[in-house]
This record gives structure tokens, sequence and C-alpha cells, in this order.
């Protein structure tokens, strides 16, 4: 058994006040509930508490009518909260716009400095790499003129010795192994040119690693971090979806959801589960 709602102050058939009663009420930092709202509360709470089924419809009407009771309690609260946090929004709202005022010059000067400071960083940056680039490519070309050197000595040995075979001169001890020395020395050439071109990076990089370019001091203040643009997004899922976050946009589906509704039945759309709950009125 429950008290009757119309017997209870300030429920659903009072009409509603103009200025919600001070339920909530701030001082500074302290907050204060007033025994009216207590008292309200209490008995809101043991009328919803006396509803445990509702199977007629009696039932149903003191169920939506403590609904209602209960929201309007909720509407009042949420009233004198916003009533008694305005001040508070307010002195907050004030020292922000002071704060960011104060701070509008110093933080103009400072992100100008910071663009100069990048800016400067990262012309540097670009003539250390083009320096880097510059002793790679004179250090490769070092190498392989003295590849060439080496194959060219050693193809006009071997093109004297073999012009040495061709006027049928008899060849002494010394021609023959002066001859096998040559040829050695051309075998020699040719896998050293081999080896050289296998493991050309890892020379250039040594070398780089040894010259003036690659110590050139950052610029103070100044690191480079990875940074981007995304400039197609779907490729970008396409590559790894966990680099993109996909979010329903629940208003526009509900929108689209009562645009295709036929009378009670609600449309198709894939990738949704559409069901139809109850919306309890609280008015």
């Amino acid at each position: 058994m429950q008290d009757d709602p119309t017997e209870l102050p300030g429920l659903v058939n009072e009409a509603p006040e103009e200025q919600p009663p001070l339920i909530l009420t701030g001082d500074g930092y302290a907050l204060t509930i007033t025994p009216e709202a207590e008292k309200m509360k209490a008995i809101l709470l043991k009328c919803a508490e006396g509803i445990q089924i509702v199977d007629n419809d009696d039932g149903a009407t003191w169920a939506s009518d403590e609904v209602k009771n209960l929201a309007r309690m909720r509407n009042l609260v949420e009233k004198s909260r916003k009533l008694a946090k305005e001040p508070v929004l307010r002195i907050g709202g004030d020292i922000d716009a002071r704060a960011k005022e104060f701070v509008a010059d110093i933080e103009k000067h400072e992100m100008r400095l910071k663009g100069l400071l990048g800016d400067y960083a990262t012309r540097v940056e670009e003539k250390r790499k083009a320096a880097i680039a510059e002793e790679r490519r004179l250090a490769a070309e070092a190498e392989a003129a003295r590849i060439a050197e080496e194959k060219a000595a050693a193809d006009a040995e071997a093109a004297r010795l073999a012009a040495l075979a061709a006027t049928e001169v008899v060849v002494s001890d010394d021609d023959e192994i002066e001859a096998a020395e040559a040829y050695d020395r051309q075998v020699a050439a040719e896998a050293e040119a081999a080896r050289l071109q296998n493991v050309r990076a890892e020379r250039e990089t040594v070398l780089v690693a040894a010259t003036p370019a690659t110590r050139t001091r950052p610029t103070e203040g100044v690191k480079f971090a990875p940074d981007f643009e995304v400039t197609d997004i779907h490729a970008l899922l396409e590559h790894n979806v966990s680099l993109v976050e996909l979010t329903p946009r629940r208003s526009k589906i509900l929108d689209a959801i009562k645009l295709g509704m036929k009378g009670d039945t609600p449309p198709t759309i894939p990738g949704l589960k559409i069901t139809m709950k109850p919306v309890v009125s609280t008015r």
C-alpha cells in the first residue's frame, strides 16, 4: 500500500512553479541541501518502493504517476543545481578570460619565436642532408675511379701478355711468373670490384660518419619529431583498420530509421539491429 501522490506537496497535481525551490544552494565551496528537499525525497522514495509489480491498468496508472513525481523532483534538482553553479561558472569564466588576455601577447611571441627556430632548424637539417648526399656521391665516385684504375691496369697487363703470346716470342720463366701474377691481379681486381659493389652502402656510411657534415651541431632547443596529415583516409583504413576510428553517429542513424519507418515497422539497414523500445513519458 502506498500514499496517494495527490496528497503529497509539490508533486504532479500542483501547478509548476516559475522558479524552482532552493533544493541545492551554494555558498562559496559549500553545498547545502534543504530539509524540505530531503523530506520530499524520502516521500517519493517510499512511494516508489511501494510499487514492486505492474500487472493491471490501475497499477500502470500509479506507476506512471510516480515516474512523473520522480522526474519532477529530478528536474527541480537540476534547475537548482544550475542556479547554484552559475556564479561559480561565471567566476571561472572571468578567471579564464583574464588569464587568456594576459598571456595573449606572451603566446604570440612564443609561437613566433618557435616558428623562427623551427624554420632555421629545418634549413640546417636540409643543408646537412644535402652535404651528406654530396659526400656520399664523391666517395662513390672516388671508389669507382679506384676500382676502374685497378681494372685498367690489370687489363693492360693482360693485353701486354697476350700481345707477347701472339708474336710467338719465347717466354722466359720470369715472364711466365709475371703473366701468372698479372692474371691473378686481374682476377683479384674483378673480385674486389664485385665485393665493393655489394658493400658500397656500408662503406659510404663509414666514410660519411667521419665527415664534418654529419657532425653539424643541431639547433639548440629544437628536435625533429614525426607528424602527419591524412591524404586518403580510405587508403589508411585499408592499410590498417586500427589506425582509423569508426564511430556510429547516433542522431543521424535515428533520423534515417525514422525516415524509413512504415507505420510501426522499422526499416532494414545493413549493420544495424533495429528494435522498438518503450519510452515512458514524464509529463
